[in-house]
């Protein structure tokens, strides 16, 4: 951004030579006047070969965000296919006792290497303030519910809610939504997030 303001306050100047106003001077000093404009010319050259040299390199640290974040939902969905079948397997089990045998002989799946590409440099840094508080609380609340099986259903809901925050996040990063639009749907997901957790803690007490 400042390479570009440069730019076009040197174009500007520039263009005063040209004004009729100006014309005797820069006649009376044409040598100095050719001079100058030939280093402003250089100058602007530069700068917009710099200032395109840093718009790809953003554009390819984007690209790079982009390709991590993908793989955090892949780690998150296959999390998330699993553990709705072992819910659906739970639910059809009629005897008490299996369920219970299911609670104890089986841990929760949780995202392999999910921790490990947030913490990444190149994500942390590139990362929307609103994508990544989301995401570590959510993270935070997946390590908890992950301790015991019986928060299963609880669990799913977390995970569908942090897959939607991570598909969020790469559509800001892919310039597809703004940082409002993005900020805007990270706060609805939060509010949807808590709203089924209280509704479920509600049913799991409920149930006899």
């Amino acid at each position: 951004m400042l390479y570009a303001v440069l730019t076009v306050l040197l174009v500007a100047v520039g263009c005063f030579a040209f004004l009729p106003r100006f014309k005797k001077t820069i006649e009376r000093y044409s040598v100095g006047v050719n001079f100058i404009l030939t280093l402003l010319a250089t100058l602007v050259g530069v700068l917009v070969a710099i200032s395109i040299s840093e718009y790809r390199a953003q554009q390819a640290q984007k690209e790079d965000v982009v390709k991590l974040l993908n793989a955090a939902i892949e780690t998150v969905d296959t999390s998330l296919d699993y553990s709705t079948s072992m819910n659906v397997y739970v639910q059809s089990l009629q005897n008490e006792q299996l369920v219970e045998s299911v609670y104890k002989n089986n841990d929760l799946p949780a995202p392999t290497y999910l921790d490990d590409i947030i913490v990444q440099p190149i994500v942390s840094k590139n990362i929307s303030p609103a994508g990544l508080g989301a995401i570590n609380n959510l993270i935070i609340i997946n390590k908890y519910l992950n301790s015991d099986l019986k928060n299963l259903a609880r669990y799913i809901i977390n995970l569908q809610t942090l897959k939607e925050v991570l598909e969020s996040e790469v559509e800001y990063q892919s310039d597809l939504i703004d940082l409002e639009q993005l900020e805007r749907r990270v706060e609805l997901l939060k509010q949807r997030l808590g709203e089924q957790l209280k509704e479920q803690q509600g049913a799991a007490e409920a149930a006899p």
